[in-house]
């Protein structure tokens, strides 16, 4: 019921998803690409995905109505060894992309509810990002 909803709204409308070679955002990209929306994907291998310039240019000539916004660091090891890029990922990358004038979808974690380690803290923070740049978003975990 919930997915036929949202395919209603979707009728004519650009959709940006970020994170579709991974398995949440591959499951939103098979599924969308069954409306009649435009859809656009964001991934690691199209560029430096923490370069703001970069970013700014990819949704300049995207235009997307909707962006939902999957990628994530999920290795939990990797987001304590590499912390600059953990925190540019989660954090840089969404205040980025939630600046931009469309709804954004934020995916997190329930981890948040008590961030025990550097991968909830972050996706905590981009939480907060999402909400306090983008009255259009909405946080799903």
């Amino acid at each position: 019921m919930g997915w036929y909803v949202i395919i209603m709204d979707l009728k004519g409308k650009k959709i940006l998803i970020t994170g579709s070679t991974g398995m949440l955002g591959s499951c939103y990209l098979r599924r969308l690409q069954k409306t009649d929306a435009k859809i656009f994907v964001l991934n690691r291998r199209d560029g430096d995905l923490t370069n703001h310039l970069f970013l700014q240019q990819f949704l300049n000539k995207a235009q997307p109505n909707i962006i939902i916004h999957c990628i994530a660091n999920t290795n939990l090891e990797r987001c304590e060894q590499e912390i600059k890029n953990t925190l540019l990922l989660h954090c840089g990358l969404t205040h980025s992309l939630s600046m931009y004038d469309a709804k954004f979808v934020y995916i997190s974690t329930d981890s948040v509810l008590n961030p025990i380690n550097f991968y909830a803290k972050t996706k905590f923070l981009g939480e907060s990002l999402s909400l306090m740049n983008n009255p259009n978003s909405l946080v799903m975990t």
